[in-house]
């Protein structure tokens, strides 16, 4: 069995905002716009719910709720997402060089 590098991406419920990233060699890159095979998507109604789901302190209930009221959809693998939302505590912006 290869090396699964997987997409996955985090838009608007209408695809006007979106951004996709790219996993490979245990490293995480981002582009803007959309991925055209996403191993999964995560669409929210509006960037500002997604901002806000993103950075609550209890994300899974946010997750959650936002997915029982449709606010939140998610579209492909939903083991990904899981595995997502596990990763998303280590995540830290690059530091930038002085």
């Amino acid at each position: 069995m290869g090396t699964i590098n997987p997409a996955f991406q985090l838009q608007t419920l209408d695809g006007k905002v979106a951004r996709h990233f790219i996993v490979k060699d245990q490293r995480i890159t981002s582009r803007s716009g959309v991925h055209p095979e996403p191993a999964f998507a995560i669409a929210f109604k509006d960037a500002a719910y997604g901002f806000a789901t993103m950075q609550a302190k209890n994300k899974q209930l946010a997750f959650m709720t936002g997915i029982q009221d449709k606010s939140i959809q998610i579209k492909g693998n939903p083991a990904l997402v899981i595995w997502f939302q596990g990763l998303t505590k280590y995540l830290k912006p690059k530091k930038k060089k002085s």
